[in-house]
């Protein structure tokens, strides 16, 4: 039988809609048969109407390209003919084909017919963890050439090698997998179960097994565990000429004196076992300077080093930049380890368990095929890693492990591999969530006497003690667990419940409708109570154009006792469906995959419910000092209402979860910015640690910051003088003047997301900026770590960021050339935190601007500028909008955070003939 050929296909256009207008201007074709490229077809096409200016930017071809090209029309005919019998193949094909039906029916050509395959969905299953879909992504991961991106000819091209490198990983994959796939096949939009079937057949027949792990028809990759490396007695280099004689082991580092200085201080205090600040600026190589003395005293002493920090992100730059750089340095390998929070892995039980379940939805059937060729390839079992849709990410939760189940194979449990793992390592990498959380563990995870302790990025230390004891109340949470749940019916999960638990033999009728009744009664309870708080809110809705708003949770003058009532309602609800599940689990019964399935559900949402519960008693009756509010949008009510807790004063917390260490092997406390200029000890003093730990500041060389621009733009509008829109329309400005000079490669830094939002939408209505990619968090998707990437990655683009983005990432080489900062970021007076804790100080005669406000502000100034210059030969401007750093008299304070560098006060005109002055001279 003659193979199938696959016609892949590419088309340039003048925009989106044939209906308006817009008409192809390129087409190409690239036929694939068995495996291999047999042909290929491309023509520019005379579109009989101007080519937009951001078109030709795009794609290079202007009028002069398509002056002298066939009309569409002219060559329909041949086109249509050249599809026919084919399976169409394209990245994206929900744009290719339907362009062209349009413009062959429009060219009284037949509509084509046949089975299409779109390589953008074919990757997302074989590449799951890929950061981005987009074809010159994809292929450039996959070692394909695609050198002239957003041309017909060269994108069809690049799409067929890698319609040629799927089949061929699709092929390889072993054959559980591929059985998994071919049932699920019939719900793509791309039409491959033929190609599966043939690929099943293929394998069944072939000698070659699975050498890999299987769990429950469940392929996984082979897993070996790392062994302990012995001890050794390499002497840690304590002078500079044996740093030094280290160092040239390796053209890759360059030692500088601050950094040997860092390495002395860490290691004196690990020798010591005593506790010490170091303030390390960006420049002198902080996380190798606490990491060598770290790894020898660890080798030396046969204790482990456990380095924590604030971010998935910087945890596994840790492990894969800086301790691969440190095996480098020492010419030997260093065992490290990752470990991090149980519910970032995933329950290989749960997960077979829901491949037994109907798939409710195109999101979660798509998001079992990536989960299931992901496990060929992970040897984490990190659910980070994969890259789905929001859609997906609400199944990836229910398959995420919750709890520690040591009956479990270590082969098939990733999170007791992680801490195998960890056993045996040297350094232990994990975040401040971690190390926070170990204190709240029956059984911990971390023995300080067995480790010593070096906090990274320490100054956020205290925010990961405050997430600890944050709680929240909020709607939906409320709202999705009752319609779950659902009522007695067939269709409802109480209803499935009951009918698991009678054909198990339990007699469960009059429990079952008691447990109904108090469903009932809490959810009209809850309803009574939700509208009685959104009306005691009410009075205050008063800017006719302000829609957010946050209130003080005494605002909702709700009574505690009816608060309570529903409370205890909650609880006989929860202790009843408890109680029924402990009954049907003491029959030891052998269930289906459905009544698994069933019962896996019941049992997670009855955890969710009192999960919760708990929530809403320490919201309410939590005697701590904390602060409490309410988050409220009034475009969407009841649905956006939620209440947030947190605790303010974290000294004690930080003590209860350092003190042990402390007394053990003692503790490192690190960060880029842990002092401002007036208090070298505030953050000190906010975590409660002694005045006898003494603080070691370094800093970089002053010629580190010699690339470094420092503008504050002086005619800016005053945001106090003028409306918001106004404002907004003189940042985008600066923004647009701004990348216009460097090419992209900006960053601009808000402290607002309502007025990030405003920003990105003026400049996209300018329409100034169409050849430039805008990544914009919170309207751009994706984690911050995915938007990074893609920043990094993408020429002529710019970075919108708020809060996250201020610190704690790592831009690429040159690919940072200017900051934007918008407004000098001080916490909102109307902040929840930052007014109960003014509130306290207030109470002790304290300003709180001059004691919290600025000093924080401070430290989040520093942080944006370490965005800017990472490297020695880094180069880059760091642009200032808001004018009070030039008219209040604080605002030299902000200047003096910097290092010693130039700062030049101009008019915007004047900085971007600065700007272009130097970004010619560097190019």
């Amino acid at each position: 039988m003659e193979k199938p050929i696959y016609a892949v296909v590419d088309i340039e256009t003048t925009g989106n809609a044939p209906s308006r207008g817009d008409r192809m201007i390129q087409f190409a074709v690239v036929f694939v048969q068995d495996g291999a490229i047999i042909d290929e077809y491309s023509t520019f096409i005379n579109p009989e109407r101007a080519i937009p200016k951001f078109i030709e930017d795009l794609t290079s071809i202007s009028s002069i390209n398509v002056e002298g090209a066939p009309t569409f029309k002219g060559i329909a005919p041949k086109i249509s003919k050249l599809l026919k019998g084919t399976t169409f193949v394209a990245h994206n094909v929900s744009f290719d084909l339907p362009f062209i039906q349009a413009e062959l029916k429009r060219a009284g050509e037949p509509k084509w017919v046949g089975e299409t395959i779109d390589t953008v969905e074919l990757s997302r299953v074989l590449y799951p963890t890929l950061f981005s879909f987009k074809l010159q992504d994809v292929t450039a991961e996959n070692g394909i050439v695609l050198t002239n991106a957003h041309r017909a000819d060269d994108d069809a091209m690049a799409t067929a090698k890698l319609f040629v490198k799927c089949l061929e990983d699709l092929k390889n994959l072993p054959l559980l997998t591929l059985q998994l796939l071919h049932k699920r096949a019939f719900q793509w939009k791309s039409r491959i179960s033929t190609l599966l079937h043939e690929f099943i057949v293929e394998k069944r027949t072939s000698l070659l097994a699975h050498d890999g792990l299987v769990y429950k028809e469940l392929a996984l990759k082979k897993w070996t565990l790392t062994q302990r490396l012995a001890a050794t007695q390499d002497t840690f280099p304590k002078s500079w000429e044996e740093k030094k004689r280290l160092f040239e082991n390796t053209s890759t580092f360059r030692l500088i004196q601050e950094q040997c200085q860092m390495m002395d201080v860490v290691w004196d205090s690990l020798v010591e076992k005593s506790e010490v600040i170091i303030e390390g600026s960006t420049g002198i190589g902080k996380s190798l300077a606490y990491l060598l003395p770290s790894y020898f005293y660890a080798k030396q002493s046969g204790l482990q080093a456990v380095i924590s920090t604030s971010t998935t992100p910087l945890m596994n730059q840790i492990v894969d930049k800086e301790i691969t750089q440190l095996s480098k340095l020492l010419n030997k390998p260093v065992n490290a380890a990752i470990v991090k929070g149980i519910h970032h892995y995933i329950d290989l039980e749960k997960f077979s368990q829901s491949l037994s379940f109907e798939d409710e939805s195109y999101d979660e059937m798509f998001t079992k095929c990536q989960v299931a060729v992901w496990l060929t390839m992970t040897e984490t079992g990190d659910l980070e890693e994969i890259n789905c849709s929001s859609g997906g990410m609400l199944f990836l939760d229910r398959v995420r492990k919750k709890s520690r189940n040591k009956q479990e194979m270590i082969e098939f449990d990733f999170y007791e591999r992680a801490l195998q793992r960890s056993i045996n390592a040297e350094i232990v990498v994990t975040n401040h969530s971690m190390i926070a959380h170990d204190v709240l563990r029956d059984h911990p995870l971390f023995h300080p006497e067995k480790m010593f302790l070096i906090l990274d990025e320490a100054h956020q230390f205290g925010h990961s003690v405050q997430q600890l004891g944050e709680q929240l109340f909020a709607y939906t949470h409320w709202k999705y667990l009752f319609g779950q749940i659902g009522d007695l019916s067939e269709r409802q999960l109480m209803g499935k419940f009951r009918q698991v638990c009678t054909i198990h033999g339990l007699e469960v009728f009059s429990q079952f409708h008691q447990l109904e009744k108090y469903f009932n009664d809490f959810q009209s309870s809850f309803d009574q109570l939700i509208t009685e708080m959104i009306d005691t809110l009410r009075d205050n809705f008063k800017q006719k154009y302000q829609h957010r708003y946050q209130f003080p949770i005494r605002e909702l003058a709700i009574p505690l006792e009816e608060i309570h009532g529903l409370y205890e309602k909650g609880v006989r609800f929860k202790d009843l469906g408890q109680r029924i599940l402990h009954t049907l689990f003491t029959l030891q019964n052998d269930y289906s995959g459905l009544d698994q399935q069933v019962i896996f559900e019941w049992e997670f949402l009855i955890n969710e419910w009192n999960s919760r519960l708990n929530e809403w008693d320490h919201i309410f009756f939590s005697s701590k000092e904390s602060a409490a509010w309410v988050d409220i949008d009034t475009r969407s009510l009841p649905g956006s209402l939620q209440i947030t807790q947190v605790p303010i004063l974290l000294q004690s917390s930080i003590h209860r979860i350092i003190s042990s260490w402390r007394n053990s092997n003692g503790v490192i406390w690190t960060s880029g910015t842990f002092t401002t200029p007036k208090n070298s000890r505030y953050l000190a003093e906010q975590y409660g640690i002694p005045t006898s730990v003494p603080i070691h500041q370094f800093i970089a060389p002053t010629n580190f910051y010699n690339g470094a621009k420092v503008f504050v733009v002086t005619d800016m509008p005053d945001i106090q003088q003028v409306s918001q829109a106004e404002y907004i329309e003189s940042v985008a400005e600066v923004v647009i003047e701004t990348a216009m000079v460097t090419e992209g490669k900006c960053f601009v830094l808000f402290t607002s997301h309502d007025m990030l939002r405003k920003t990105v939408e003026f400049i996209q209505d300018t329409e100034q900026l169409k050849e430039f990619t805008l990544f914009a968090q919170g309207i751009t998707s994706g984690s911050r770590s995915k938007l990074l990437k893609s920043f990094n990655r993408i020429p002529k683009s710019i970075l919108f960021g708020t809060t996250s983005f201020w610190e704690g990432i790592d831009m690429a080489a040159d690919s940072l050339a200017a900051v934007v900062l918008v407004r000098l970021p001080f916490a909102s007076p109307e902040e929840p935190i930052f007014k109960a804790k003014a509130t306290i100080l207030e109470s002790q005669g304290m300003n709180p601007f001059s004691e919290i406000s600025l000093p924080e502000a401070l430290l989040k100034f520093r942080q944006g500028f370490g965005r800017l210059i990472r490297r020695p030969n880094d180069r880059g401007a760091f642009i200032i909008l808001d004018r009070r750093i030039e008219t209040k008299s604080y605002g030299k304070e902000f200047i003096h955070a910097l290092p010693s560098i130039s700062t030049e006060k101009v008019s915007l005109e004047d900085m971007v003939l600065a700007l272009e002055h130097w970004y010619t001279k560097k190019a």
